[in-house]
C-alpha cells in the first residue's frame, strides 16, 4: 500500500491533532510505503507518522526534542552550532564506520582523539556565549552536546577497541573521558538554564 504525498489517511493521531496528518504506525499493515519518505517523520511519543515541518531536517536524529524546542540543529542558526554539529557528526561517523568493520582500531582511536581534542575548548566557547544568548541557538546546541556526552559514555563503557585495545598496542585512554564528560555535562546544564531559566528568588525569601 502506498500513502500518497501529503494525502495521509486520517487516523487517531496525537492528542489534540484531530488525526489530521497523523496516523498510527502499522494501522494499514506492514506493507505501507511512503512516496516521499522525507515528507514524514515518526513521532515516537505518540506512535504515529506525521508530516515533517519545514524547519525539521529530514535527517533529524531526535525529532521529539526538535518538536519540543521548535528547531532542528541540522539547520544551524549560527557558526557555533554549525561547528558543534560538524564535530559531533564526524565523531559519530568515525565510530560508526569502525563498528561496521570499515576501520582498524589504532586508526580509529587516533581519529577520535583528534576530533575530541577541541571539545573542551568548544564547550568553554559555548558557555561563554550563553549569557544573554539566543534561546534557539541554545536549543540547537543541546543536540550536539548531548550526542558528545553519549559518545563519551559509549567509549568509556567499552572494555577495549577502539579506545583501549591492548591487543593492538593502543593505550587505555578511558580515564581521559571522565573530565571530558563532566565538562560537557556542565555545558548541557548551562544550556538548559537558558532554555528553562530558573525563577528569581525574592529578597528575604
Amino acid at each position: 500500500m502506498t500513502v500518497p504525498r501529503r494525502a495521509a489517511p486520517a487516523g487517531p493521531g496525537k492528542p489534540g491533532s484531530g488525526g489530521e496528518g497523523a496516523f498510527p504506525d502499522g494501522a494499514f499493515g506492514s506493507d505501507v510505503r511512503y512516496e516521499d519518505d522525507d515528507e514524514y517523520f515518526y513521532n515516537d511519543r505518540y506512535g504515529v507518522w506525521e508530516l515533517r515541518p519545514d524547519w525539521m531536517h529530514p535527517d533529524c536524529v531526535d525529532p521529539r526534542a526538535a518538536l519540543d524546542h521548535g528547531t532542528c540543529c541540522k539547520y544551524p542558526v549560527d557558526a557555533l552550532v554549525r561547528r558543534a554539529l560538524e564535530l559531533t557528526e564526524a565523531a559519530d561517523q568515525t565510530l560508526g564506520a569502525f563498528d561496521r568493520g570499515e576501520g582498524d582500531c589504532a586508526a580509529t582511536a587516533r581519529e577520535l582523539a583528534r576530533l575530541l581534542e577541541p571539545v573542551p575548548g568548544l564547550a568553554a566557547e559555548i558557555q561563554a556565549a550563553i549569557p544573554g544568548g539566543d534561546r534557539t541557538a541554545a536549543a540547537q546546541l543541546l543536540c550536539p552536546v548531548g550526542r558528545l556526552i553519549l559518545l563519551g559514555l559509549e567509549l568509556a563503557g567499552r572494555p577495549g577497541c577502539p579506545w583501549g585495545c591492548a591487543d593492538h598496542g593502543t593505550p587505555d585512554r578511558r580515564e581521559e573521558l571522565a573530565p571530558l564528560i563532566a565538562t560537557l555535562e556542565e555545558c548541557d546544564a548551562a544550556l538548559w538554564d537558558v532554555i528553562l531559566p530558573r525563577p528569581r528568588r525574592r529578597r528575604g525569601a
